[in-house]
C-alpha cells in the first residue's frame, strides 16, 4: 500500500518511495511507533489531504522493529510497519497477519525476541481483528 523512509530530523515525516512527503500522526511520546490501543492514527499529504485515518488496535514489538495494527474509519484493517533502520511500510492486515503466521511456525521453540513479536502479531491478528485463515493458533 505505501512504504518509505522516516525523515529522522523531522518528527512524523516519511518520504516514500516515489519521493512524496507524508505526515504521520505521532504517539503521545512522540514517536511514529508505541501507540496504545484506541489512538488515533491519521497518514496524510504534505499539503493536508488525509490518506489513511482510523484508530490503533494493538502494537507488537519485535527486536529491532514495530508491527501495528489500525481499524480504518471504514472499517478495513491495516497494519504499519517501522524497523530500526527507519523504513516505514503499511500493508492490508490480513497479509501481514500471514507473514507473522509463517513465522510463528518457522521459528517456534526457538525463543527469541523475534518470535515473541511475531506471537504477540498472530493474538492480536486473532483477538482483536478476528482475522484467522491461516494463522496459528498462539502458542
Amino acid at each position: 500500500m505505501l512504504s518509505g523512509k522516516v525523515k529522522a530530523q523531522e518528527a512524523g515525516v516519511v518520504i516514500t518511495d516515489a519521493g512524496e512527503e507524508l505526515r504521520v500522526s505521532l504517539s503521545d511520546e512522540g514517536y511514529l511507533w508505541r501507540f496504545e490501543p484506541g489512538d488515533p492514527w491519521t497518514v496524510s499529504r504534505a499539503d493536508g489531504i488525509v490518506l489513511l485515518s482510523g484508530t490503533i488496535v494493538g502494537e507488537a514489538h519485535q527486536w529491532e522493529a514495530v508491527t501495528g495494527f489500525v481499524r480504518l474509519d471504514d472499517g478495513r484493517p491495516v497494519a504499519y510497519h517501522l524497523d530500526i533502520d527507519d523504513n516505514w511500510y503499511v500493508y492490508p492486515a490480513e497479509e501481514m497477519c500471514r507473514l507473522a503466521g509463517y513465522y510463528v511456525r518457522r521459528l517456534e521453540g526457538s525463543g527469541s525476541v523475534v518470535l515473541q513479536g511475531f506471537v504477540d502479531v498472530v493474538a492480536i491478528c486473532r483477538e482483536k481483528l478476528g482475522i484467522t485463515e491461516g494463522i496459528p493458533e498462539t502458542p
